[in-house]
């Protein structure tokens, strides 16, 4: 966001990238795809879209009736980083090991937080009673979205690990609405890119971030709930 700041791209684009970025994640979509299935990877790339697209134009308006100033950063301009410029061709044989490198220290990630996860489904599965989640998270509860988005904020750890135990929870009785919400607040509004976000952001834009994060969760959760109650 630094670097696009510094570039010159104005704040309607950078919300559009902060919103969209974590949702449209290719690692995310493929296990939410293998996991939850196509209609749950449909939903949450069109949720992405759509809440990235509302951002930009929301903060496009704010920022011509006033409420998002010219500077929006905390840190000032002098003190970004400026944009590196392209360095000399790099040969074949680099690029090729800097590609398994990269491939072999992504399968390390992805494997050490999907057992992490696999372990964790296990348990809430062994220990979490069914009862408690049809209750408090079932499809019949119209809190059951309100909550899952509020909730996804701090429970969140990463996307690779939390769609495995949100499968858990879905096999259990959480309503998918509440399942989508999840994954949408989730990584939009984690602590630590929340903590980032604040670091850098005045506290207008960082109202607006988060108002359109939660919204965002919330209307796309009621809108999935709503078509698969229909169909």
């Amino acid at each position: 966001m630094v670097a696009l700041v510094a570039s010159g791209v104005p704040l309607a684009p950078v919300m559009v990238f902060l919103i969209s970025s974590p949702l449209m994640s290719p690692s995310a979509f493929i296990i939410t795809l293998g996991v939850l299935g196509p209609s749950f990877a449909a939903a949450k790339m069109a949720s992405a879209v759509i809440i990235g697209l509302a951002a930009g134009w929301i903060t496009h308006r704010l920022w011509a009736l006033g409420y998002l100033g010219r500077h929006t950063l905390k840190v000032s301009e002098k003190s970004l980083p400026s944009v590196p410029s392209a360095g000399k061709a790099r040969s074949h044989k680099d690029i090729f090991q800097a590609f398994f490198k990269g491939i072999y220290s992504m399968t390390r990630l992805i494997g050490k937080y999907l057992l992490a996860a696999l372990v964790l489904q296990v348990l809430i599965r062994r220990y979490v009673p069914t009862e408690w989640v049809e209750g408090v998270l079932g499809s019949g509860r119209s809190w059951s979205i309100l909550l899952a988005s509020f909730i996804g904020a701090p429970l969140y750890v990463n996307g690779i690990s939390a769609v495995p135990v949100l499968q858990g929870l879905l096999k259990m009785g959480m309503a998918p609405g509440a399942v989508l919400a999840f994954l949408i607040a989730g990584p939009v509004m984690t602590v630590p890119s929340l903590i980032a976000v604040m670091a850098l952001l005045k506290r207008q834009a960082i109202y607006v971030f988060v108002s359109i994060g939660l919204l965002g969760a919330i209307s796309m959760g009621y809108i999935y709930q709503f078509i698969t109650d229909a169909f």
